[in-house]
């Protein structure tokens, strides 16, 4: 008598993958967009906060070297 094929069981460790419906895999492709979109985001804000304190420091560079004087002198 001839064995019945067991359909059931994956026979690969892509189980899974295999279960899931294209609905669910799309689903899942547009939830990891959603979390790299948002994680550029926050990216994004934070270096444009940290480098909008960068002018406030740089202005105050030209001020404090006017108070330096260079002296020239020629070798002799």
């Amino acid at each position: 008598m001839p064995e019945k094929a067991e359909f059931d069981k994956p026979s690969s460790g892509n189980a899974v993958g295999s279960r899931l419906s294209l609905a669910a895999k799309l689903y899942s492709i547009f939830a990891l967009f959603a979390v790299l979109t948002a994680a550029i985001t926050l990216l994004s804000d934070y270096n444009t906060r940290r480098n909008s304190r960068k002018p406030s420091r740089l202005r105050a560079a030209p001020h404090s070297m006017s108070s330096v004087s260079i002296r020239w002198s020629m070798p002799s």
